[in-house]
C-alpha cells in the first residue's frame, strides 16, 4: 500500500467523513444530514434510503481519523446512538482490535459495519465512477497504468 494521504499535512481531516457520505452516495443513498461529533450527537453523517428520509433504516456514519485501533469500548459508544431500526457504519483510520470487531460481528439487536481505511479506500475506488463530482473531489483518484505481460 502507498503512501497514506490522511497523513499528510494538507490533508483535512472533515474530508475523510465527507468522503464517507460520498461512498453512501455513490451506493445510491442520499445524505440528508451532516453533524459534528463535537455537537455530542455521536455520529458525523446521517444518512436515509430515501431522499425523503421517511423510510427505515437510517444511516449513521461515524469517522475516527487517528492511529490507533478502537477498542471494544469504543465501539459500544458508538453502538449506544443506533436505535432499533439504525444501521451503523464505524470508519477508523487505525482499523479495530480483535474484541471490536467480534463484538461488531456479534450484534444481534443492531447492524454496524466496520471499515479500516483500506476497506474504505477499496469500497472507494469500486464506487468512484457512480459517485458525484463534487464528491470525487474530496479524494480524487488518477488511475495508473502499467505494462502487462503478453498473453
Amino acid at each position: 500500500m502507498g503512501r497514506d494521504p490522511t497523513t499528510s499535512p494538507s490533508y483535512e481531516p472533515l474530508r475523510l467523513s465527507e468522503a464517507g457520505g460520498g461512498t453512501l452516495t455513490g451506493h445510491g443513498v442520499p445524505r440528508l444530514l451532516g453533524c459534528s461529533s463535537e455537537t455530542g450527537q455521536g455520529h458525523d453523517i446521517l444518512a436515509h434510503t430515501d431522499p425523503l428520509g421517511t423510510n427505515v433504516p437510517r444511516i449513521k456514519v461515524q469517522v475516527k481519523r487517528h492511529e490507533g485501533k478502537i477498542s471494544v469500548a469504543g465501539l459500544r459508544s458508538f453502538l449506544a446512538v443506533l436505535g432499533e431500526h439504525d444501521v451503523g457504519l464505524f470508519v477508523c483510520t487505525g482499523g479495530f482490535t480483535g474484541d471490536a470487531e467480534e463484538g461488531a460481528r456479534t450484534q444481534e439487536t443492531r447492524k454496524v459495519m466496520l471499515l479500516g481505511l483500506e476497506q474504505l479506500f477499496d469500497i472507494w475506488v469500486q464506487y468512484y465512477g457512480k459517485s458525484a463530482e463534487e464528491d470525487k473531489k474530496l479524494l480524487p483518484l488518477r488511475p495508473v497504468y502499467y505494462l502487462a505481460p503478453v498473453e
